[in-house]
């Protein structure tokens, strides 16, 4: 399953980010979904609950924030947001992702420390 392998470095950077500002634990977790094939939600969800334990963020609640599919018509040359993988300016089905990632770290709310 893809989206364990995602999780788990997404989890690694968390980890991180609560290390690196002296934080106690993560409360929330912010993940930035986009693109026309991007993971299932539900699939996200499992392997993020599967993977979090024994994390700093063993007990943070995960968000998914997803972005509309944007894309590149090779037709007209102009960026767009395509719901079905054409162009919705000229109709062109040749069309590039504008979006390199599907899923990304936005934001981690940390505990810190008192």
């Amino acid at each position: 399953m893809h989206e364990y392998g995602v999780v788990r470095g997404l989890l690694s950077l968390v980890d991180e980010q609560v290390r690196a500002h002296a934080g106690r634990r993560a409360v929330r977790v912010v993940l930035g979904v986009t693109g026309a094939s991007g993971p299932e939600e539900h699939l996200l969800r499992d392997a993020f609950e599967a993977f979090k334990a024994g994390t700093s963020a063993g007990e943070a609640e995960l968000v998914l924030e997803r972005a509309p599919f944007e894309v590149c018509c090779l037709g007209c040359g102009r960026l767009a947001i395509a719901a079905d993988g054409r162009c919705p300016r000229c109709g062109s089905g040749t069309v590039l992702p504008a979006q390199v990632q599907d899923i990304y770290l936005k934001s981690v709310e940390i505990e810190v420390q008192p």
